[in-house]
């Protein structure tokens, strides 16, 4: 049985002599938590009525210097007993004088022996467990406890003078025990010198104050203190020399313990302590007194009672083993807190206790059972963990599921929805034939009232009725031609020739010999002399199409006929003189070319005096019906909804030749009488996904540059998206947005830019804001403050003509502004 219990219990015994064996180290731990628990628990006064009367450097100084005239004493002690002080003490050393007694020392002892509620201290050289019996001075009648035999000894009495020993005052030592440390944490209440027993200052305070307070059989004491240096009430003598009846001193002494000393680091009377490391002497001792009084000094804890605990809580570890893992890992835990709550509850009791060495024993005897249940929470976490994380990817595979169900069904939601409104429209018919009246001078040319060729052809008749030059620029199919006929037909030479020239198709020494003419032998093959095309258009008009591809020394030779009216035959010296009227026209910028040096800036100059820019077919959306009824020359053709809205949306980047092509495939194919959407996409090659509407264009363009980020390639990568639109339509667009979103910004760049990217991005706001003053610095640059602003509207009409007519308005409106001040960059 004993090795059974040996086998159990090894471990906590083991624990237990070693908790014994640190004892000492665990005081100090000790030692440290009762004096942070004090530092914690300060109070603001003490609970007994005690106070201070203190003498510093400067009352020492100015009563003649230490130490100071015992009539001083005296007369203090009178005058705190007619202030009502109930027990005096004097803590300074009262002892014979080398050369005998004087006066004062008599006048001191006249008041003590009239006043006998007066007590001073006295002290010991030295302090030790055996000494040598000394005489002189009796015991003051103290009864001996039973620890009277365990108090330490003390050697080398230094009493007070005979003198004071006749009245009837009391007397108590005032040593101080000081720790390894320096701090003063306790203090003997009785030291025997040989027979007697001497009582310490503040028992003897304590009892004279009030008797029933005092546990005389108490041999030392453990200061819990209460205040710091800086929190003791203090008062000084001057204060209680010149207190009058109504003065503070007055209240505050009536009914109190005062006690009376110096306080001055100079002269040694401050000591360190746990919670003051430089505490008045006097202080110490008050806040004895307060213990003793109140009671509330530390109790030291029976090491013996700590020890039998140890052992009992080390059984317990050893022999109560649960069942359940989880209540023996909490039964320690428990423990440790219940220690942990009754050290606090004992130190407001006053009570020290050896909580770390205990606390530490606690922890060790844990040790086992935290292991193994360390191990066995590991287990089961692993075990879980793969749990959930078997859950979390199956909750996860459902999550994917259920989205991809749900994107499947909206996709195939949206498919039936728009196969819905496809069928709808395919089987709304559109007849091709309209009424609508065109209301301009030019009937063999083709568009609505509302198209924006309609605002050109009413400035035609005036560009007609001038003989100056005619640029006109346009994508090619446009229609330059017919425009460039029906200004011939308007004008005065509408009775002459009306020739045109394509330029692009003829080389230059041709181009040269078509336009011109040349002489018989001029070259090899000119067998007869043979009139140019100005020769033939002479009185008339020529129209030079494809002026951009001549080259800059046959644009020389075309210049001189357009400032002088003179030009040569190829192969001869004679001036001839021709009067005809230029109309030229080309599918590309003429600025890019000029500022290429491709093509001679006099000569555009010449040309562009009366400019005329052609829309292309995508920006006429309303006369696709019209020209393909046109095209169709009366047939009774009828077309569905969602085949027109095809043809209305697509890019026509053959413009209207493009048109007329599809219009013989339908006369060619019979498709005459019903075009249906599937035809429409298969002759346009859009595949089976419709091309955007023009009203939802440019909201598809705008969600593709807010995807790209507006890359520098944005506009390449939105074209190619798209399928039917080129790369600058694309910036055109941009552009005109641009326009638009400034002038419902109220002309603010940063509103403006939200309008286009409404979630902020450093990155994606850089790149657009650059671009929108880009576009905004050259609408600016082609205005002239100087001009009217008619004028630089007109002017910049020409500038804009390849921006979608849907912006030109707000073009217009953003160059206004600027005109009047109301945004500059």
């Amino acid at each position: 049985m004993i090795l059974h219990f040996l086998k159990k219990a090894w471990l906590p015994l083991i624990i237990v002599v070693v908790s014994y064996l640190l004892t000492p180290a665990f005081n100090r731990l000790q030692r440290g938590w009762d004096d942070w628990l004090m530092r914690r628990h300060l109070a603001s006064r003490f609970e007994a009525p005690i106070r201070i009367v203190y003498f510093d450097e400067k009352d020492i100084e100015s009563l003649g210097g230490w130490p100071l005239p015992r009539n001083i004493y005296a007369y203090l002690a009178k005058k705190l007993n007619q202030l009502g002080a109930r027990t005096i003490g004097f803590d300074i050393y009262w002892g014979p004088r080398p050369h005998g007694p004087d006066e004062n020392d008599f006048l001191l002892a006249a008041v003590l022996a009239q006043h006998r509620n007066i007590c001073g201290s006295f002290y010991f050289e030295s302090i030790s467990q055996t000494t040598t019996p000394e005489g002189g001075f009796a015991s003051l009648e103290w009864p001996l406890p039973e620890s009277f035999v365990s108090a330490p000894s003390a050697a080398g009495l230094q009493a007070p003078a005979v003198e004071f020993l006749q009245g009837p005052g009391r007397y108590g030592f005032a040593n101080l025990s000081i720790a390894s440390d320096g701090a003063i944490r306790e203090s003997d209440l009785l030291l025997r010198n040989g027979d007697a027993a001497y009582p310490g200052f503040a028992k003897v305070l304590a009892h004279a104050f009030s008797a029933a307070a005092l546990d005389s059989v108490l041999p030392q004491i453990r200061i819990n203190y209460r205040l710091a240096g800086s929190q003791i009430p203090l008062i000084s003598v001057r204060e209680v020399l010149q207190a009058g009846a109504n003065d503070a001193p007055v209240t505050m002494l009536q009914g109190s313990l005062v006690l009376v000393g110096v306080i001055s680091s100079q002269l040694g009377f401050t000591k360190p302590t746990p919670v003051d490391p430089a505490m008045p002497v006097v202080g110490i001792h008050a806040q004895m007194i307060d213990n003793l009084l109140n009671k509330s000094y530390l109790r030291p804890f029976s090491q013996w009672l700590w020890i039998c605990t140890l052992v009992l809580l080390a059984l317990i570890a050893a022999f109560w083993q649960p069942e359940k893992l989880r209540v023996a890992i909490w039964t320690p835990i428990v423990l440790a807190a219940l220690l942990f709550v009754s050290a606090i509850v004992l130190w407001k009791a006053h009570i020290t206790f050896p909580l770390y060495a205990g606390f530490a024993g606690i922890l060790l005897l844990s040790i086992p059972y935290l292991v193994e249940r360390a191990h066995h929470q590991k287990r089961m976490i692993a075990a879980e963990a793969t749990k959930l994380e078997a859950l979390e990817k199956q909750f996860a595979d459902m999550v994917r599921a259920t989205s991809r169900l749900r994107e499947e069904n909206e996709a195939t939601r949206r498919q039936h929805q728009t196969e819905i409104e496809r069928l709808r429209r395919e089987l709304t018919l559109m007849p091709l034939a309209t009424n609508e009246t065109i209301q301009h001078e030019f009937p063999e040319i083709i568009c609505s009232p509302a198209s924006p060729l309609a605002k050109i052809l009413a400035e035609l008749p005036r560009v007609a009725a001038t003989d100056a030059p005619v640029l006109i620029t346009g994508e090619s199919g446009t229609g330059k031609e017919l425009i460039a006929k029906a200004i011939h037909q308007k004008s005065k030479r509408a009775g002459q020739a009306f020739v045109a020239v394509n330029c692009g198709a003829l080389a230059e020494s041709l181009l040269e010999s078509e336009l011109f003419g040349h002489e018989k032998g001029a070259f090899t093959g000119a067998h007869q002399a043979k009139a140019g095309f100005f020769e033939t258009a002479n009185k008339g008009t020529i129209f030079l199409d494809e002026i951009s591809a001549t080259t800059p020394s046959f644009q020389a030779r075309l210049l001189r006929v357009l400032q002088e009216g003179q030009y040569f035959r190829v192969g001869s010296t004679q001036v001839r003189t021709v009067d005809v009227r230029v109309i030229a026209a080309s599918n590309q910028s003429f600025e890019k070319l000029v500022a290429a040096k491709e093509f001679r800036d006099d000569l555009y100059f010449r040309l562009n005096v009366l400019p005329v820019y052609l829309p292309p077919l995508r920006e006429r959306v309303d006369d696709i019906a019209l020209l393909l009824s046109h095209f169709l020359q009366g047939d009774n053709c009828k077309i569905s909804a969602e085949a027109m809205r095809l043809l209305q949306a697509y890019a026509w980047p053959g413009n209207i030749r493009e048109l007329q092509n599809i219009a013989a495939r339908m006369k060619v194919l019979g498709m005459s009488q019903i075009v249906d959407s599937d035809w429409v996409r298969k002759q346009l090659s859009l595949g089976t996904t419709p091309a955007p509407t023009s009203e939802a264009l440019d909201d598809k363009i705008l969600q593709l540059y807010r995807e790209l980020k507006f890359r520098n390639d944005a506009n390449t990568q939105i074209a190619q998206r798209l399928g039917h639109l080129h790369r600058s339509t694309v910036t055109e667009y941009l552009k005109g947005m641009t326009f638009l979103f400034f002038a419902e910004s109220d002309y603010q760049i940063k509103k403006a830019l939200r309008r286009f990217n409404p979630s902020p991005n450093s990155d994606f706001d850089v790149r657009l804001e650059n671009r929108m003053f880009k576009y905004l610095r050259n609408l600016r640059d082609e205005l002239d403050q100087h001009l009217p602003l008619e004028e630089n509207l007109t002017r910049l009409q020409t500038r804009l003509r390849k921006l979608p007519q849907r912006y030109h308005a707000a073009a217009m409106e953003v160059a206004k502004a600027y005109l009047q001040g109301k945004w500059k960059l």
